[in-house]
């Protein structure tokens, strides 16, 4: 959390990847930044030359992200965007994941995706996927010439395209991050949100496997359907309080007693 990459041609104040894969479970991104008025990230960047990426910046490289959180993280005077998530002649997949609150902001130029930024407009076989994710911020989510596919999502605004799978925005997502539980800080879903409940009867991660807990460690699913992005919600106990008072001054076989 709160790593800076200032005026970095290839960025990564978190991660520098030049080709390989990472894979990135039950994890929290938070408050990383990049900047480069030639670059572009904020989380994710990938293989351009003059990129950059506040978190983690990948390079001809793979991505896979399962029950993690990235959130405030940001892209400022970038060339692409991409404050959440930039691939670049890179494959990203997430599977129950949050976006929350990240952003790009830019002077000119290209672009700006504050959640989301693909571009590798020359090798259509790249792939930006998310299933049963939330993606949540003010502004443009996504830039991407090239294709953001998904299934079970709600995405802020229709920026990502029709083949990312939203189902609309989120509502009643928690704006702030904090301690929830687990080892990791997270934005809780509240009372009432369109996330709740939303998914499949299986939750699923990125190859098809069951994703038996979420982020906090929570079983999932807990009402028979799973929650979207990557926490789930305890399914809610009764609270429920009898007290007896012996309305006579002793009981007795036959004898009444009232409460």
């Amino acid at each position: 959390a709160d790593n800076h990459a200032d005026d970095s041609r290839w960025g990564g104040g978190g991660l520098l990847l030049q080709g390989g894969s990472l894979q990135l479970r039950r994890s929290t991104l938070a408050d990383n930044s990049a900047s480069d008025a030639q670059a572009n990230g904020g989380v994710i960047t990938s293989r351009f030359d003059d990129s950059g990426g506040g978190a983690i910046s990948l390079r001809g490289a793979r991505a896979d992200i399962e029950n993690s959180t990235l959130s405030g993280n940001r892209a400022d005077k970038t060339l692409l965007g991409g404050g959440g998530i930039l691939a670049v002649y890179s494959d990203a997949r997430l599977a129950h994941a949050t976006l929350a609150g990240n952003d790009s902001a830019r002077d000119s130029l290209i672009a700006a995706g504050g959640s989301l930024a693909r571009w590798d407009h020359d090798r259509p076989t790249a792939e930006l996927r998310l299933t049963h994710s939330l993606v949540s911020a003010s502004g443009q989510q996504c830039f991407a010439p090239g294709p953001i596919t998904g299934l079970g999502n709600r995405i802020d605004d229709a920026s990502c395209g029709a083949g990312a799978g939203s189902l609309g925005p989120v509502t009643g997502l928690d704006p702030t991050l904090s301690a929830n539980g687990g080892p990791t800080r997270t934005h809780l879903l509240m009372a009432g949100s369109n996330a709740v409940d939303a998914g499949p009867a299986s939750c699923l991660g990125i190859g098809g496997q069951l994703l038996l807990v979420g982020q906090r460690g929570v079983a999932r699913p807990q009402n028979g359907l799973c929650d979207l992005g990557a926490v789930e919600i305890v399914a809610a106990q009764a609270d429920l309080s009898i007290t007896k008072t012996d309305g006579v001054s002793s009981a007795f076989p036959g004898g009444s007693v009232t409460y």
